[in-house]
């Protein structure tokens, strides 16, 4: 079986960050495994894909406080797929992501 177009795009974009196990690199890059904000709701996480994301915050009771730079280079659907594939990996479960709520949180603006 192949691997799916979100595991590929992982790869290709977010791994090197967020470790092929999601796990992160501690007080550098926070985890996607384990993290309620992956699971929780869809449109938070697609903005953070899309505008990026800077600031300190805390994942798992440990801070980060590196930059994330936007992705909105990225396709809406090269961006579901990837998120589908994040909030299902490491033992994440949450529904899959759209290219429409992509489109939509794209549209909006930050």
């Amino acid at each position: 079986m192949g691997q799916s177009p979100g595991s590929l795009l992982y790869s290709k974009y977010c791994l090197s960050c967020h470790q092929e196990d999601g796990t992160g690199v501690r007080g550098t890059f926070p985890p996607l495994a384990g993290n309620i904000k992956i699971t929780g709701p869809s449109k938070d996480i697609v903005r953070i894909v899309l505008f990026g994301l800077q600031g300190p915050l805390v994942v798992n009771e440990r801070d980060y406080d590196q930059v994330m730079p936007p992705q909105n280079y990225l396709t809406d659907q090269q961006i579901a797929d990837i998120l589908t594939y994040i909030r299902n990996a490491w033992g994440n479960k949450a529904v899959p992501v759209t290219p429409g709520e992509v489109a939509g949180v794209r549209k909006l603006g930050k």
